[in-house]
């Protein structure tokens, strides 16, 4: 199967701590985000992945070159300019004909996969599914993409951040994907668009299903400068190098 990592943007919010880093490359117990998301998506079998990079792309791409230091293929995309997290995945729509993974590059993770595939190998059965999102819950709602879901797992409605009153659900959208290629084809190409802000909602305005996958697994984003600190905090009380 193939992974995209999304990591194109520039980290406004971590600038002071970031100074100059892109932040696929922050430091987690002594090693790049980046070559912590490379290592767990090889463990869980995705070995073909491309990385649509932006900010400072070039200097993750020397230092990852083709990827084989930790057994993956890697493919770079550099934007000339932001496309946001869905419109940096539709240059790559001809080269995604089977099920693919979207994961940020802000995102710290440890969780299995098999468990995501198996539920959307059964999700797939649905013909209008168009992706299974794994879904945490979350002590933030307030700065959180929150979804609800039916008994059945069938994402009903989006709430997307910022929120003045959050909704009572506080299932967040973790930032891990398992999508049908069909979905590309409702990215528009050659603009800026968002998977939570734009993809989803449109998807299911027009009909289409996705469903969510709950998980308890060890999912941390580096958003900000407080997130990125408590990263660093497990990594560090579990040693995890």
């Amino acid at each position: 199967m193939v992974a995209v990592i999304v990591a194109g943007g520039r980290g406004e919010r971590m600038r002071a701590l970031a100074r100059g880093i892109p932040k696929p490359m922050l430091p987690i117990n002594g090693r790049p985000l980046l070559e912590h998301q490379l290592r767990w998506l090889r463990k869980n079998g995705f070995r073909r992945i491309f990385l649509c990079l932006g900010y400072r792309g070039n200097s993750i791409r020397r230092h990852f070159k083709d990827g084989g230091a930790w057994g993956v293929c890697l493919r770079y995309r550099l934007e000339k300019r932001p496309l946001g997290t869905a419109g940096c995945v539709r240059p790559l729509s001809s080269q995604l004909r089977r099920s693919f993974l979207v994961v940020y590059g802000d995102l710290y993770a440890r969780m299995g996969l098999d468990a995501l595939q198996c539920a959307h190998q059964k999700n797939r059965r649905d013909p209008r599914c168009l992706g299974t999102l794994v879904l945490k819950n979350t002590d933030h709602p307030s700065d959180s993409d929150l979804a609800a879901v039916n008994s059945r797992g069938r994402i009903l409605r989006f709430f997307n951040k910022p929120h003045a009153h959050p909704p009572r659900t506080r299932l967040a959208n973790a930032a891990v994907y398992l999508l049908e290629p069909k979905i590309c084809s409702l990215i528009p190409s050659g603009r800026s668009s968002d998977f939570a802000r734009d993809i989803f909602p449109n998807a299911l305005a027009r009909g289409h299903r996705l469903y969510g996958h709950r998980t308890r697994g060890l999912l941390q984003d580096i958003g900000t400068p407080g997130r990125y600190r408590e990263a660093q905090k497990t990594a560090q009380r579990r040693g995890l190098g």
